[in-house]
């Protein structure tokens, strides 16, 4: 082969195949080339470490004994989060201890004493500092009917005025029960942070749980059970009618019937199942429906029968505690909080709630704003 043409194959990249050369060499050469004539540029050189130099008997004296050159770490190794590892369970290092128990309890208690000496507080501040409203006068109405049709602001807001105060209760819980359920659409994330799962440790959803639900079957049978008994509860001995006495005990039975269903969780190792609904106050306002109406008949929706109402309550609460020992994996309820919650409805209604912890709470803020008036 003539010496030129074998010179212009090698310095000149070119589609024909050289004798000796193979394909894939020189189609890689021409791709990595931008002009021609242009020489190639080496790559950048990559380090190299030297693993165990001293150990090999091929290299000099000199060269076995320098130490081996550390290998170089530009960033830092991802740490094991505990939140991640967790949800795996024990076999990852997390253990069942790192849930708290007494400082949701402790937190529990906090809040729901303080929810009875707020609402106390208002009712002695009604009672003592009688609102402005009352004191104004009434607006004569005009002699002439009147000819425009009522906006819907204003056929709400005289539906509400005429509401007795306990149906107005009932009616706010089912609104907010109904608002939140909502935000299960518009934003999830949101509505997600508000159910309450042990193994995160936050407290707060003890008493935000109370107001989310699962589904819509779940909101409806609750607020439905809400409709049903606290109207009857609330005109009882033990409220008489009273929306501030009864929205303390609604919302203080559905924090610690909340709490209730977090001990459990130290027996049945369900730490990361989340759990919410108003059912814990709900069975609470049952609790204090049945002691106060023991022969009232009462009946499970679609099932014919009904019971008196001391014999309905036991038989639910029997179920509740079987699902405590054993759960079951057909009946996934809250047992624990209807329990606690039936369980602590009955107890302020026999131990006389009203008179030992109520009243006393009033007396006590309006002895206190009558001396600073």
């Amino acid at each position: 082969m003539h010496p030129i043409r074998t010179a212009s194959s090698v310095l000149r990249p070119t589609w024909s195949r050289p004798r000796k050369c193979s394909l894939r060499p020189c189609l890689l050469a021409f791709q990595t080339r931008r002009e021609h004539g242009q020489p190639r540029r080496n790559p950048p050189p990559v380090p190299s470490y030297r693993p165990a130099a001293a150990k090999d008997p091929a290299l000099p004296v000199s060269e076995r004994n320098q130490p081996e050159e550390p290998v170089k770490r530009y960033f830092e190794e991802p740490k094991p989060q505990d939140d991640t590892s967790s949800h795996r369970g024990p076999n990852t290092g997390f253990t069942w201890s790192n849930v708290h128990y007494l400082r949701p309890g402790l937190w529990a208690l906090s809040v729901s004493s303080g929810i009875y000496c707020l609402m106390a507080y208002l009712e002695a501040k009604k009672d003592v500092k009688p609102t402005p409203g009352m004191l104004q006068h009434r607006r004569p109405q005009s002699p002439w009917p009147r000819q425009i049709p009522p906006t819907p602001t204003e056929v709400a807001t005289r539906w509400l005025q005429e509401m007795d105060p306990i149906s107005k209760l009932s009616t706010g819980i089912i609104a907010t029960c109904g608002t939140i359920h909502l935000g299960k659409t518009l934003v999830p994330k949101y509505w997600a942070s508000l159910w309450h799962t042990p193994y995160r440790n936050v407290n707060h959803t003890l008493f935000t749980s109370t107001f989310v639900h699962g589904g819509l079957p779940h909101l409806i049978l609750n607020m439905y059970a809400c409709q049903m008994f606290l109207p009857q509860v609330g005109y009882s001995r033990v409220f008489e009618g009273n929306s501030n006495h009864t929205l303390a005990f609604f919302l203080t039975t559905g924090v610690l019937s909340g709490y209730a269903q977090h001990l459990l969780t130290r027996f049945s190792k369900t730490i990361f199942t989340p759990s919410g609904g108003a059912s814990g106050a709900i069975f609470a306002v049952l609790g204090v429906y049945c002691a106060q109406y023991p022969d009232a008949q009462l009946g499970l929706l679609f099932v014919p029968g009904s019971l008196d109402a001391q014999y309905f309550l036991a038989l639910i609460m029997l179920v509740d505690l079987v699902g405590m020992i054993r759960p079951m994996k057909f009946l996934p309820l809250g047992h624990a909080a209807h329990f606690s919650g039936a369980v602590m409805g009955l107890g302020y209604s026999y131990l006389d709630g009203k008179n030992v912890i109520w009243n006393p709470l009033v007396q006590y803020w309006r002895n206190r704003l009558r001396k600073q008036t």
